[in-house]
């Protein structure tokens, strides 16, 4: 219920409240020791009523505006990562590649690309579950389809995938995004952008270490700069 209706609501109880304390007064010119009681009952029942009218919604997670240059920081290749629609490409660094996950990876999972010593890989993928969510969507966009790609995360990963940081609004010349940040152990981090496409589809753009080589990971900088460059060629 709006705050406007719990208004009108209040004022609409309050009329009537007032009538029936009237219509007791007069009534109590002749009972009044039977029903004075009545009164601290109308009160009580007045103000309980009251608090339920104003119902406030669960408060949203903290969310920042970032607006990013649409020109990479780090070297790109002409090596791209695609839908099978054509709907979204990205270009990936130089030297990356493109691995085949086929019947290894989720149906969702469409692309996946890792850097010369494999520890660090971009995930692409399709966010199907979030379409039932429209009417979130239309009103707070890319900052909801994000909440919404973390609630799903969470809920495939039991709980163990936890956000880290704020839900963040990005612009990249004239294309938005969702992000966030979680991480799966507590120690590793992942970087994560959601968007959706001119054909309405919604897709993830997953940045995260690979520890499976025993190699040193990249640094955070070196990390961040990888995100961003990616994120600055994504078209959709």
């Amino acid at each position: 219920m709006t705050i406007f209706a719990g208004y009108m609501a209040v004022v609409a109880f309050s009329c009537i409240f007032v009538s029936y304390i009237r219509i007791l007064r007069f009534y109590m010119r002749f009972t009044f020791f039977r029903h004075i009681y009545l009164i601290p009952l109308c009160l009580a029942a007045f103000v309980t009523i009251h608090g339920c009218f104003f119902v406030r919604e669960k408060p949203q997670a903290e969310s920042a505006v970032l607006t990013l240059s649409p020109i990479p920081e780090i070297s790109m290749s002409d090596e791209l990562a695609r839908t099978p629609e054509g709907d979204m490409i990205a270009l990936l660094p130089d030297n990356w590649r493109l691995i085949d996950v086929e019947g290894k990876a989720s149906s969702d999972v469409f692309a996946v690309a890792v850097n010369p010593d494999y520890t660090l890989a971009a995930i692409f993928s399709r966010l199907r579950t979030v379409d039932r969510n429209d009417s979130l969507l239309a009103r707070d966009g890319a900052l909801t389809l994000a909440r919404l790609g973390m609630a799903r995360r969470e809920r495939k990963t039991a709980g163990m995938a936890r956000q880290t940081g704020k839900v963040s609004s990005i612009t990249v010349g004239t294309r938005n995004f969702g992000s966030y940040q979680f991480t799966p152990d507590g120690v590793l981090q992942t970087q994560v952008a959601v968007f959706t496409s001119s054909l309405g589809q919604h897709y993830e753009f997953a940045l995260t270490p690979v520890v499976a080589t025993g190699k040193p990971l990249p640094d955070t900088d070196d990390i961040q700069r990888t995100f961003r460059s990616i994120l600055a060629t994504i078209q959709f």
